[in-house]
């Protein structure tokens, strides 16, 4: 099986996460919702208001169930892209809560 290109970012983070712009990074591929969800809103505690924080799902339910969590949060999905058959990445932004 052919193994897929990281992306920019992805290439550009080290072992924990951190992205050398100061962005994260959670591959979260085979998660289901509660637990994505858990993780994206540790993480966005962890970025400052404005922060990127780039998310890899494998499941649209999960995509639309974090998409929408993080709104209600107050935080703002900058993009939702569809990556490839099984693949989604949200870009979040921190919002100011």
């Amino acid at each position: 099986m052919k193994e897929r290109k990281k992306t920019k970012r992805e290439r550009a983070t080290d072992a924990a996460g951190e992205t050398v712009s100061g962005e994260r990074f959670l591959d979260l591929k085979g998660a289901a919702s509660p637990y994505a969800l858990l993780k994206c809103m540790l993480e966005l505690e962890d970025l400052p208001v404005g922060g990127l924080l780039e998310v890899l799902v494998s499941d649209a339910r999960v995509s639309a169930n974090v998409a929408r969590f993080v709104t209600e949060e107050g935080h703002m999905v900058v993009e939702v892209d569809r990556m490839g058959p099984t693949v989604w990445r949200l870009d979040i932004r921190k919002g100011e809560r």
